[in-house]
């Protein structure tokens, strides 16, 4: 081979070419076996053929020679990182900062690292870092954007991609991620657009095209949204999601056959797909077979008894059936739905006080916005994540609602017939979210497919909200379906007045909205998961 050289094997590597890098750095280390440059890049091309130990030792070995160099340092973290080991990463990344506490790789790499575990605020910390060092950095700029969007706080994470696609018109990960920001935030045109601009530049880019038919879908372009859907498929024939959507689109169009034939294609790609078992027992309801319904239900539930979607899928085919004593079965308001005050605590004079903390903390969280429909608020606004440093009185609320659902755990048992008790989870995370609605405020009728179990505390309960309201304004209602499914049997209902102080737990597929309230004053409410691990 020519005479070898460390830009050689850079080159390669740059041109995903890793097993030539690897050749020309053994030729280097042939006659310099201390060569930190040669095994540094050696180490890095093992890693990418998928030898990671070897990578390690390599990258190790580097480290040993020139232990103070940043770049190394934080090729380490990576080749750990890409192994799970987690804390030795982490130790790599900051022991590259030490050495060099200009360079933005490493705080850009243990960002990435925390958002891989799911700590988006840390994550977003350490972009900021690596941008304040390194203010032209689109990666570290687009990861920032992606954990903002995950901590709720949209308008900062459109702040972030705008900055980046000044200086890259044409980043189209950035366009369609903006578009996806614009489309949560509710402005599906906006959205549209943006996607429509990925396309002209990329137009095999499939997660924009996708993209633009549900932004369609949303905006009732039925047509353009089914041409997205059929190009997407035409690139990609095992999309579930995208026939999923089809299949919707279909629906709204009365092509029930094609409908039907696009949500068991997308069973067949995705039998897990809980969305799309439940999509096809409406249809099947829609044409009026509660029978055929009832066993695409149950035999989903057969291999994932607790699923949140199909279990109240269940219970109101099993209300079209007739069969009411089942279905109640499902929703045993008296045992399975938990109302009580909660305890206040000790750094509080009285639960005045740590409500209003709490409100404070709500109304002033940096990702509370305008409620999107996508949202099930109506007149309000809704945050993203609580439990994000600083969490302020969230921690004391935190520790009441764990203690609440350990007691909830205890008290429903083991019973294995009923299979929400029976998909009870080992493990759990809990997440939190805030929702302030004014005048007209109110939720329309939703589960929380993700979770088991479901919560809310009241922090802050207008007047208006009365016992004596013939009309329950105000008040929590369990039990009605959206007017979407094809349900005709009356609904087996249950009220519950909010009240300051009030937490209530409850099944995650149990249906539940809020009556409007008319009335000034904002009402806030702090939501929760359960979500099995």
């Amino acid at each position: 081979m020519p005479t070898p050289r460390l830009a050689d094997a850079a080159a390669a590597l740059d041109a995903g070419q890793p097993a030539v890098a690897l050749e020309v750095c053994g030729a280097l280390l042939a006659n310099a076996p201390d060569d930190a440059d040669a095994l540094n890049l050696a180490g890095i091309a093992q890693v990418q053929l998928g030898n990671a130990e070897d990578g390690l030792d390599l990258l190790r070995t580097a480290v040993a020679f020139r232990p103070g160099d940043a770049g190394i340092l934080s090729n380490l973290g990576n080749a750990l990182a890409g192994l799970g080991r987690i804390e030795d990463a982490e130790h790599a990344y900051r022991d590259a900062m030490a050495a060099d506490g200009d360079d933005a790789e490493a705080p850009f790499n243990l960002g990435l690292l925390r958002e891989r575990l799911g700590d988006a605020t840390a994550a977003v910390r350490w972009f900021e870092r690596a941008l304040a060092l390194k203010p032209d950095h689109p990666s570290a700029a687009f990861a920032l954007a992606g954990a903002l969007k995950a901590l709720g706080r949209l308008a900062d994470a459109a702040r972030v991609l705008e900055d980046l696609l000044a200086r890259q018109p044409a980043h189209v990960d950035a366009l369609n991620n903006l578009g996806t920001v614009r489309a949560e935030a509710g402005d599906h045109a906006a959205a549209a657009g943006l996607y429509h601009r990925v396309l002209d530049i990329a137009p095999a880019h499939i997660d924009a095209r996708y993209n633009l038919g549900v932004a369609m879908q949303e905006d009732g372009h039925i047509d353009e949204a089914l041409d997205a859907y059929d190009r997407v498929i035409a690139a990609d024939a095992g999309h579930p999601a995208a026939h999923v959507n089809r299949g919707d689109a279909l629906r709204a169009l009365g092509r029930l056959d094609d409908a039907e034939a696009a949500f068991r294609r997308a069973m067949d790609l995705a039998p897990g797909f809980a969305k799309v078992r439940a999509n096809l027992a409406d249809l099947m309801l829609q044409r009026g077979d509660a029978a055929g319904a009832l066993g695409i239900a149950e035999d989903f539930l057969v291999a994932n008894p607790g699923d949140t979607m199909l279990l109240a899928m269940r219970e109101m085919i099993l209300r079209q059936l007739g069969r009411t004593d089942d279905a109640r079965a499902l929703l045993d308001y008296a045992r399975l739905l938990d109302a009580g005050d909660i305890a206040v605590p000790p750094a509080y004079a009285d639960r005045a006080a740590f409500n209003a903390a709490l409100s404070g903390h709500v109304e002033g969280h940096p990702s509370l916005v305008e409620a999107p429909a996508r949202h099930a608020t109506r007149q309000g606004r809704h945050s993203g994540e609580l439990l994000v440093d600083p969490k302020g009185p969230m921690a004391d609320l935190e520790t009441i609602i764990r203690g609440r659902v350990d007691a909830y755990l205890a008290r429903i048992g083991d019973d294995a017939g009923h299979p929400f008790v029976q998909a009870r989870p080992a493990d759990y995370e809990l997440s939190v979210w805030g929702v302030v609605m004014r005048r007209q405020g109110h939720q329309v009728a939703h589960i929380h497919p993700a979770a088991w179990l479901g919560g809310v505390y009241y922090a802050r309960v207008p007047d208006a909200v009365a016992a004596d309201d013939p009309d329950h304004a105000g008040w929590i209602e369990f039990g009605r379906p959206p007017d979407d499914y094809h349900v005709t049997a009356a609904p087996n209902l249950e009220l519950v007045r909010p009240r300051e102080g009030l937490m209530l737990l409850f099944p995650a597929y149990f249906y539940h909205r809020t009556v409007p309230y008319d009335a000034e004053a904002t009402r806030i409410s702090i939501a929760f998961d359960i979500i099995p691990v």
